[in-house]
C-alpha cells in the first residue's frame, strides 16, 4: 500500500465535497473526493483517537508521521487549500496538485488503524482495492483534525453535533480558514 506524505485538502464548491490531493512517498500523486457524511464520521472517530491520545502518554511513533499543516487563502475558483506534509524535497507548505480531470476516486471506507505503539493510520478506500495509507502521530492527528475543521468553516457545513462539546476551541483557536498552521 502506497504511503502518503503530502495531502492537501480543498473544498470544491461545485461539488460540494472535499478533494483531497494526496503525494505519496514513492511520487504517485492521487486525487480522492471525501464526502461530508463520510468525513463526519471520521471526525467522530478522530476525535475520539485525540482525546485518548491525550489522556495516555504516547510511545515513540510506528511509522514516520505527516509532519506539517497549513491552510492557503481561497483561490478565484472558490477553493480554499489545506495541506497535511511530509516534506522531501519540496517545501512544507506547498500543496499537491491532482487537475480535476485526472482520473479521482470516492472514499468509500476509510480506517483508523491504531497501533501498539501510539502511532495511527488513516487508511483511504476507493473502488474494489485501492488504497494509500496517512501515517499520524498525536501532533499530526491534531493538524488532521485542525484541517477539517477549517474546510468545515470554509464549506459552511453545520459543526454543531459533529464536533465534540470543547474541542473546537482546541482546534481553531481563534484563527481563520487562511491561517497557515505548523
Amino acid at each position: 500500500m502506497r504511503i502518503i506524505n503530502t495531502l492537501t485538502v480543498t473544498y470544491d464548491e461545485n461539488e460540494d465535497r472535499l478533494h483531497l490531493a494526496a503525494r505519496c512517498a514513492d511520487g504517485h500523486e492521487q486525487g480522492l473526493w471525501l464526502t461530508q457524511r463520510l468525513a463526519n464520521l471520521l471526525i467522530k472517530v478522530l476525535a475520539d483517537r485525540l482525546s485518548q491520545a491525550s489522556a495516555v502518554p504516547m510511545a515513540r511513533p510506528v511509522a514516520k508521521p505527516a509532519a506539517g499543516a497549513s491552510a492557503g487563502a481561497t483561490s478565484s475558483a472558490g477553493e480554499s487549500r489545506a495541506t497535511a506534509a511530509v516534506p522531501r524535497a519540496r517545501t512544507e507548505s506547498e500543496p499537491v496538485e491532482v487537475p480535476r480531470t485526472a482520473p479521482h476516486g470516492l472514499i468509500h471506507t476509510i480506517n483508523v488503524v491504531r497501533h501498539a505503539g501510539g502511532g495511527h493510520h488513516l487508511v483511504l478506500r476507493w473502488e474494489t482495492a485501492r488504497a494509500l495509507a496517512l501515517p499520524l502521530d498525536g501532533d499530526a492527528l491534531r493538524r488532521v483534525l485542525q484541517v477539517l475543521h477549517l474546510r468545515y468553516r470554509t464549506a459552511e457545513w453545520p459543526l454543531g453535533g459533529i464536533w465534540p462539546e470543547g474541542i473546537e476551541s482546541s482546534l481553531q483557536g481563534g484563527a481563520p480558514p487562511d491561517t497557515v498552521l505548523h
